[in-house]
């Protein structure tokens, strides 16, 4: 029973990344593509939550380096 229960956990786990992979990609998409839905308008700075949201999602994509992972240190 409790592989079972581990096993519906990490297939919920993948479906979750997943979607939540797709839905970035999508914003992307649209934010790159569209003008309208672009979250940096032309003649206009980006504030600081749009700057710490950018950098955020650039560190979810980036994957960690050997040397920065606290296991080896």
């Amino acid at each position: 029973m409790a592989t079972i229960f581990f096993v519906c956990l990490i297939g919920i786990n993948i479906f979750i990344s997943h979607w939540h992979f797709n839905v970035d990609l999508a914003v992307s998409y649209f934010s790159f593509n569209y003008p309208a839905y672009s979250t940096r308008q032309e003649g206009t700075e980006m504030d600081e939550y749009q700057e710490e949201l950018l950098e955020y999602r650039a560190s979810e994509l980036d994957p960690v380096e050997p040397a920065d992972d606290a296991t080896e240190l």
